[in-house]
């Protein structure tokens, strides 16, 4: 009866230590260290025992989309498949899979790359600015604008444009070409009698950007003005006509007129000069009267507001040359009760002068060569009487 007893005791112990073997009984688990974004594909489960269960979890479920519970053993095969699906990523992700079974745990890394899923959708390309050269233009006149995206593209893009003042024109669209991120337009400014800002706008998808663009009225040059006043002769003998020219700052962009002005009746201008379109300067004539002593005289011109003026002077007509020269000289009356006031001097008869002193000379020309004067003087009192004519004086001209 002992025997019998030691014999189940130690069957007992046995059967333990078999059941004990069986439940840490290891086994193998196998996956792909790397995988493609999106992929799906299968960790291995070797080792258990038939239709054994093992159980799977993971630590974060950043890179996978899908993981089983469980991966068993089948009993035709006596080796489970476990399949998982990887996450679609732009980067490189990491997960730590755990399979456990009777208390042993194997852990296995599974990276899963960008590469071979599909390409992640392009960034959406927007307007960024809508810039022009210039702020300002003086219509009719072009400016040059730019619209610029926040990237390149594998396609164009195209941007829709608008002004907002019918006095700048512009396109319809401008097209980004592919890879590139800016287009450049032009921008029309017409003739305006006022200062107009036009708003630009540029729109892509929902995007937009503006610029203000101001068109300015053309405004005409000012009037030219007088720069000086210029005579052909600054000094004119006897009655004879000058040419002056009046110097503008310009050409005259309207026709206007010159007001002509003189200090002396002895030199006649015209009162108003007419300028010619274009013109930028005029000529005119003065004409001199004779004078018998040398007379200064201002000519002045004035054309809006603005005054110049210029100097001339007229000389009397010197006397002819002469060739000879009769010198007479008398004595004075006896009487000194009737002093003589002055005499008179006569050349053939004809009065030819006075003199006060008791002599004179008579410059003649060649015109009168080879003639015979005749010289008399007679006295003159202080009533005026004239006395009898002297002796005559015979002067043969060679």
């Amino acid at each position: 009866m002992r025997k019998t007893l030691r014999f189940a005791a130690l069957f007992a112990l046995y059967a333990a230590l078999g059941a004990v073997s069986a439940w840490a009984q290891a086994f193998s688990f196998t996956c792909p260290a790397t995988v493609a974004s999106g992929a799906t594909f299968l960790c291995s489960v070797t080792g258990t025992p038939a239709n054994a269960w093992v159980n799977i979890t993971s630590n974060t479920n950043a890179a996978l989309t899908s993981i089983p519970d469980d991966c068993w053993t089948p009993p035709a095969t006596g080796r489970p498949a476990c399949q998982f699906t990887a996450r679609k990523v732009t980067k490189a992700a990491s997960e730590t899979v755990t399979a456990k079974l009777n208390g042993v745990s194997i852990n296995r890394i599974i990276t899963v790359t960008p590469g071979g899923g599909p390409p992640p959708p392009p960034p959406t390309i927007t307007l960024r600015s809508l810039s022009c050269s210039q702020a300002s233009v003086t219509g009719p006149a072009s400016d040059f604008c730019t619209v610029t995206t926040s990237g390149t593209s594998t396609a164009a893009q195209t941007v829709a444009l608008a002004s907002g003042s019918p006095s700048v024109a512009v396109p319809a669209s401008v097209t980004v070409p592919a890879g590139s991120v800016s287009a450049v337009f032009s921008a029309s400014a017409m003739s305006v009698t006022a200062a107009t800002t036009a708003t630009l706008t540029g729109t892509l998808g929902t995007s937009n950007a503006s610029f203000l663009l101001t068109d300015l009225p053309l405004v005409p040059p000012p009037p030219p003005t007088l720069t000086s006043l210029v005579p052909t002769q600054t000094v004119l003998i006897g009655a004879v006509a000058d040419s002056l020219t009046a110097h503008l700052s310009g050409a005259a962009t309207v026709a206007t007129s010159i007001a002509v002005t003189s200090s002396s009746p002895s030199l006649t201008v015209p009162g108003s000069v007419p300028v010619p379109v274009g013109a930028s300067s005029v000529i005119f004539q003065a004409n001199a009267s004779a004078v018998t002593v040398n007379t200064p005289v201002t000519v002045t011109a004035s054309l809006a507001g603005n005054t110049t003026s210029t100097s001339i002077t007229l000389e009397p007509v010197p006397p002819p040359p002469t060739a000879y020269e009769v010198n007479l000289t008398w004595q004075a009356p006896a009487s000194p009760a009737d002093p003589a006031a002055k005499y008179d001097v006569y050349r053939n008869g004809a009065h030819l002068a006075f003199a006060t002193a008791t002599s004179f000379v008579d410059l003649l020309p060649t015109s009168l060569d080879g003639m015979t004067l005749a010289y008399t003087v007679k006295s003159v009192d202080s009533a005026g009487v004239e006395s009898a004519s002297s002796n005559m004086y015979p002067a043969a001209i060679p």
